[in-house]
C-alpha cells in the first residue's frame, strides 16, 4: 500500500470529485468530515466545509485539518479550491501553508477538460469571461469580474503573481499558472516540489496522481449503463443547468415536489409542513421511479437565509429516508449536501463509484444500502442517472 495522500477542500463536492478521481486510478479513498483521523486508506479527502465561513472560520477549520494530517506524514498533499474561485481561497491557502511550511503555493484552479481556463490574467468558461456567464448570478459568490486577482480578492496581505507557461521562476507566495490546454496543466503539475503546495481544481490532481506513476483502472471506469431502482434527485440550486433540469424532469412527467411556498416564505409550522410535504415525496416515489425535489426558487441573498432554507430541504430528507428504502439519492451542490450529512449523522463516506469526472457514487460506512450521489451545481447529472429504462448498472 503506498502512502496515504491527503486532500484538504472547501466543500463537499468538490471533496467528493477528487476522491472519486482518486478511485478511479485505483486508490482507497473516504471523505471526512472537518478534522477526523483518517482510516488506514490510500487517498484522504478532508471537507472542512469553509467555503462560505467568515475568513477567520475558514482559516481555523483549515488550519486544524492540516494539523491533523501534518502527523500523519503523507506522501503528499493537494488544497482542493473550487475551480471558478469562489470562497476563501487566499486565506484556506495561507493556512495550509504556514501550518505545513511551504514556500509557495502553485494554484491551478482552470479544469480545461470543463471548458474553463485562464488566459492574459482572465478566467474563461466555454469561451466567455466569467462574468458574462451564469456564475455572475451565483447567490453566494456572484462573479462580477473576470480578472483573476479581483476574483481571489487578492490585496496587500497577499503575495499573488500570474505566470505563463514560459515562465523559469516559481517566486515566494502564491502563483496562479495561466492554463488553456491539459497539456498546460501537465505542465504545471511538473512543477511542483517539495516546497510547493500545490492547489487548484480536478484536472491539476488528476495530472499529480498520473505524475506519481498512477494511472486510470479499467475494472473501474465509469458507470454508464442505465441504473435501475429508486432515484430522489435533490436540487439546493439554483444554477442555470439545475433550472434547466428542472425544466427537463418536468417536460419528462417526473413527479417534481418542490418546496411548499409556507416553508420558503417560513410561514407556519415548520415541522407540521416538512411532514406533509416528505409525505408526498414518498407517495410519489412508491408510484414513480425517478422523484425530484428542492428548494425551486431564487433565494434571497445571505448566508443565514440559505442555511435555513437548506436545513428545511434536508430535514425533509431525512424524513423520507426514515420511511422508505431508496437506492439512491442524487444531490447537487456541495452546501445542500453537507447539510443532508449533518441530518443523517454520516462523518466518513467511501467511494463507491463515479458517473462522470465530478459526479461521485458513496457510501457511509455504517450504511450499505443508500448511495450518495453527489455533483456541483454546475455539473449536469449524466444521461445514466436520468434514463427511463430499468436495466442494470
Amino acid at each position: 500500500m503506498i502512502r496515504m495522500i491527503a486532500v484538504i477542500a472547501d466543500d463537499l463536492t468538490g471533496a467528493a470529485e477528487i476522491a472519486g478521481l482518486g478511485w478511479r486510478h485505483g486508490l482507497t479513498a473516504e471523505i471526512l468530515q472537518r478534522d477526523q483521523m483518517p482510516s488506514d486508506v490510500e487517498l484522504a479527502v478532508f471537507d472542512s466545509d469553509s467555503r462560505n465561513c467568515p475568513a477567520k472560520e475558514a482559516a481555523r477549520r483549515v488550519s486544524r485539518i492540516a494539523t491533523r494530517i501534518r502527523e500523519r506524514k503523507p506522501a503528499w498533499i493537494y488544497k482542493k479550491v473550487d475551480s471558478v474561485l469562489r470562497g476563501n481561497v487566499l486565506v484556506e491557502i495561507q493556512a495550509m501553508q504556514a501550518v505545513m511550511g511551504f514556500e509557495r503555493c502553485l494554484l491551478v484552479p482552470a479544469n480545461p477538460t470543463a471548458q474553463r481556463i485562464i488566459r492574459n490574467g482572465k478566467y474563461f468558461v466555454q469561451g466567455k469571461p466569467i462574468n458574462q456567464t451564469d456564475f455572475r448570478n451565483d447567490p453566494s459568490h456572484p462573479r462580477h469580474s473576470a480578472d483573476i486577482k479581483e476574483l481571489l480578492g487578492a490585496s496587500g496581505d497577499y503575495s499573488v503573481t500570474l505566470r505563463q507557461l514560459k515562465a523559469s521562476d516559481l517566486p515566494y507566495g502564491v502563483i496562479v499558472g495561466e492554463t488553456t490546454t491539459a497539456t498546460d496543466v501537465r505542465h504545471w503539475g511538473q512543477r511542483v516540489n517539495t516546497q510547493t503546495l500545490p492547489a487548484g481544481g480536478a484536472d491539476l490532481f488528476a495530472a499529480l496522481l498520473q505524475s506519481h506513476g498512477l494511472r486510470s483502472q479499467e475494472s473501474r471506469s465509469m458507470v454508464t449503463k442505465t441504473v435501475a431502482g429508486r432515484t430522489l434527485f435533490v436540487s439546493g440550486s439554483m444554477a442555470q443547468s439545475s433550472v434547466s433540469f428542472l425544466h427537463e424532469c418536468n417536460t419528462r412527467k417526473w413527479p417534481v415536489l418542490l418546496m411548499p411556498d409556507e416553508l420558503f416564505a417560513g410561514r407556519g409550522s415548520a415541522r407540521t409542513h416538512q411532514a406533509t410535504w416528505s409525505l408526498r415525496i414518498v407517495d410519489a416515489l412508491k408510484r414513480h421511479p425517478k422523484v425530484v425535489t428542492g428548494i425551486g426558487k431564487p433565494q434571497r441573498p445571505g448566508r443565514r437565509e440559505g442555511l435555513r432554507l437548506g436545513t428545511t430541504l434536508t430535514a425533509t430528507i431525512r424524513r423520507v429516508l426514515a420511511k422508505m428504502r431508496v437506492d439512491r439519492v442524487c444531490v447537487e451542490g456541495g452546501a445542500t449536501a453537507a447539510l443532508l450529512l449533518e441530518q443523517l449523522g454520516w462523518t466518513r463516506l467511501v467511494v463507491d463509484c463515479e458517473f462522470a469526472t465530478g459526479v461521485t457514487g458513496v457510501r457511509p460506512q455504517s450504511q450499505k444500502d443508500v448511495l450518495l450521489v453527489l455533483k456541483p451545481g454546475s455539473y449536469a447529472w449524466p444521461d445514466c442517472l436520468c434514463s427511463e429504462a430499468t436495466t442494470g448498472r
